[in-house]
């Protein structure tokens, strides 16, 4: 009878081991006994093996075979997580021979995760191979790649000493025994068949020949473009040699190239470098260095490349030489000596040391020349200006704005500014004036005739007198002021304002010194400061005046800068409605903007979270008065109204709410928990908000 029936099983039931043996018993039964069959056995639906299944010699399958866990080939060496065994290794086909294994199965990673595994080896000498064995091939097959169990990859050999070690040709010579990443061997060409990378496409790429780098793909004249990262740049940690010439069309470098050996271009006489055009280039001729240039040459200092001609791309011009050999330099030219040539031994005094080039149509003939013992004021040699009498010479800013001229024929003299001298000046001399009120030119006057001028300064101690007289530079206006001082010690000053032809009628002398009082009518101005020695030394006002009188106005600041108490009589009043307190501030905040304190930098920053104590309070914008002079740091009101930033997304805000941190960085927030809001209040809400951020006026109470 049929083997199922002697079992009692239906097709598709589960048949365990045990079922299995007893099959092979019955099997051997019918062996022994001899028992002759008519017909076949027939065994429907699919096999399951729930428990591993051990055969010992060959087992012919004609329809599938299903195991539950493992179906191990050969005697397992090893058990537990010893040898090429882990307990893991749980679904799967396990090969076994002698104490090496290899395993090829499922790993559980969880849930929902099984990640495909081949295991292999039980010591670091056993190696994975693929091997492509060909019918008629030989014997041993083609081993076409090799993974070490040090994780490195070998194709075409097999001792791959890179992670991946790839050899297109059979080995000679030394290599190394390690390396680090990738490792190709090959019989490449220089320029061409060689390691390539490519697009997808096979239109661009870039190829490694034995000793090159070329451009690889199918587009003719391909560029070969060498770029660095961001900002970095392309580096030749070597020498450079070039043979011949380098063409801007075949070598590119959009970034730098540094050089860190030499760049040898040969030791042909010859155009080396050419940029743009034949033009313009640098090179070598019979022991002569040049540089050409079809236009013009210059010299930048910074800026960035531009098209325009003599342009410094906002950089700075430091020396330009046009096409018309007119030399332009921003700096100090520095010479040894410099001989100019043009003139004869005739006129030898007047030979130049520099000279301004002669400009026949402009009728230039001014330079700088050397002059005989013979002339000159003080009859000395030395150099001077020589400037043409319809000419004067000076000095100019951007404007031009002249700051300094003398005109050639009478030598008269302009200076735009102040002028300092450290020795005596001498700009008028006058031994008998008759009278001070006579019409007299600006300028400085004194009598050196040995007796007193009539009119004189009220001083009769010695008879010299000094003068300074200054007049408008209108001729026909004989208003003057006349500033006269005494000769001892020089410690009397008088001054007086008069006018031309009333003699009789001009005001007596003003003394204005350290000598009894002073009275000054009109406005008076002092750019300097005012020191006084005495207590109670600046009254200001009417004494005894109810304030209506008294002020004191600084444009654009006042500053009151006392040793003791500075008092204000009744009250300070300003536009501004805070008094604040300058402190130093991490990083940036706006007006409005809610600043703590940052107990480790001992700055103040931007407030980033709810009922924060270290709040210090709201930035102002205009504040009535201001605690400390650090200017760079930034004022925080302590009480007074100011804006303030608000998030009444977090809850709409009300006229009188009373205001804390938020986690909205630099903003504020209604305070919702008073009792957890305590120490952490910055103001009472002037103005509502019922949505979004913005800024409403706040009357600032830390508390």
């Amino acid at each position: 009878m049929p083997l199922a029936d002697t079992l009692n099983r239906k097709p598709g039931d589960i048949l365990k081991s045990d079922d299995w043996n007893i099959i092979i018993k019955e099997i051997d039964r019918l062996e022994t006994a001899k028992i002759n069959r008519d017909g076949a056995d027939t065994l429907k639906g699919p096999l399951t093996i729930a428990e591993s299944l051990k055969v010992n010699s060959n087992v012919t399958i004609s329809g599938n075979l299903s195991v539950t866990n493992v179906l191990e080939i050969g005697t397992p060496p090893f058990a537990g997580n010893t040898g090429g065994n882990r307990d893991w290794m749980q679904k799967g086909i396990k090969i076994n021979w002698d104490s090496d294994s290899l395993f090829i199965g499922l790993k559980n990673e969880g849930t929902n995760r099984k990640d495909a595994v081949i295991a292999w080896g039980d010591d670091p000498q056993d190696d994975l191979r693929f091997v492509n064995v060909l019918a008629g091939g030989e014997v041993q097959g083609k081993e076409l790649m090799r993974i070490k169990p040090s994780g490195n990859v070998g194709i075409g050999t097999n001792n791959p000493i890179a992670s991946l070690d790839i050899a297109s040709a059979s080995r000679t010579g030394t290599h190394p025994t390690a390396v680090k990443g990738l490792y190709i061997t090959g019989d490449f060409n220089a320029d061409n068949d060689g390691v390539e990378f490519r697009h997808s496409n096979a239109t661009q790429g870039i190829g490694f020949g034995f000793n090159t780098i070329y451009a690889a793909g199918s587009n003719a004249n391909q560029d070969l473009g060498l770029k660095p990262k961001g900002t970095g740049e392309v580096k030749v940690a070597g020498s450079l040699s070039v043979s011949g010439i380098v063409k801007a069309q075949t070598l590119t470098v959009s970034g730098d190239l540094s050089v860190t050996g030499s760049v040898s271009f040969g030791s042909q006489v010859r155009q080396m470098l050419n940029l743009w055009s034949t033009g313009y280039g640098i090179g070598i001729q019979n022991m002569t260095q040049y540089f050409r240039s079809d236009y013009n040459f210059a010299w930048y200092q910074g800026g960035s490349h531009n098209d325009a001609e003599l342009n410094a791309g906002g950089g700075r011009s430091l020396m330009t030489l046009d096409s018309n050999g007119n030399l332009s330099v921003s700096g100090i030219v520095k010479i040894g000596s410099l001989q100019l040539g043009g003139f004869t031994s005739e006129d030898k005094q007047e030979w130049p040391i520099v000279v301004w080039y002669r400009n026949t149509d402009q009728n230039w003939d001014e330079g700088l020349i050397k002059l005989p013992a013979s002339q000159g004021v003080f009859r000395k040699a030395g150099f001077g200006i020589h400037l043409h009498k319809n000419r004067q010479f000076g000095f100019w800013s951007t404007g031009p704005i002249q700051l300094f001229a003398v005109e050639g024929d009478t030598g008269n003299t302009y200076i735009r500014g102040n002028l300092d001298l450290q020795g005596s000046a001498f700009l008028g001399y006058e031994s008998d004036i008759s009278n001070f009120g006579t019409p007299l030119k600006s300028g400085f006057y004194q009598n050196g005739s040995g007796r007193e001028i009539p009119g004189d300064v009220p001083d009769t101690s010695h008879p010299w007198t000094h003068l300074i007289t200054a007049r408008h530079s209108n001729t026909s206006n004989n208003h003057q002021l006349q500033i006269a001082s005494t000769f001892i010690n020089n410690d009397r000053l008088f001054f007086r304002k008069v006018a031309a032809g009333l003699e009789t009628n001009n005001p007596g002398w003003n003394e204005v010194a350290t000598r009894g009082g002073n009275t000054f009518v009109g406005n008076q101005i002092i750019n300097g400061t005012l020191v006084t020695q005495q207590t109670h030394t600046i009254k200001i006002g009417v004494p005894g005046a109810s304030y209506g009188n008294d002020g004191i106005r600084g444009e654009p600041n006042l500053w009151l800068d006392a040793a003791g108490t500075v008092i204000i009589k009744k009250g300070f009043q300003s536009q501004g409605m805070d008094v604040a307190e300058r402190f130093k501030v991490l990083g940036h905040g706006e007006i409005g903007s809610v600043m703590v304190m940052d107990e480790q930098e001992k700055a103040i920053k931007l407030c980033e979270r709810a009922y924060d104590p270290c709040v210090v309070g709201i930035i102002s914008g205009e504040p009535a008065f201001i605690l400390g002079l650090e200017t760079e740091h930034q004022p925080i009101a302590l009480c007074g109204r100011v804006p303030c930033n608000v998030d009444a997304d977090i809850a709409p805000i009300k006229v009188g709410d009373l205001l804390t941190t938020s986690p909205t960085k630099g903003y504020a927030q209604k305070a919702l928990e008073i009792a957890k809001a305590t120490g952490t209040i910055i103001g009472k809400a002037l103005e509502s908000l019922s949505q979004g951020k913005g800024q409403i006026t706040v009357l600032v109470i830390l508390q």
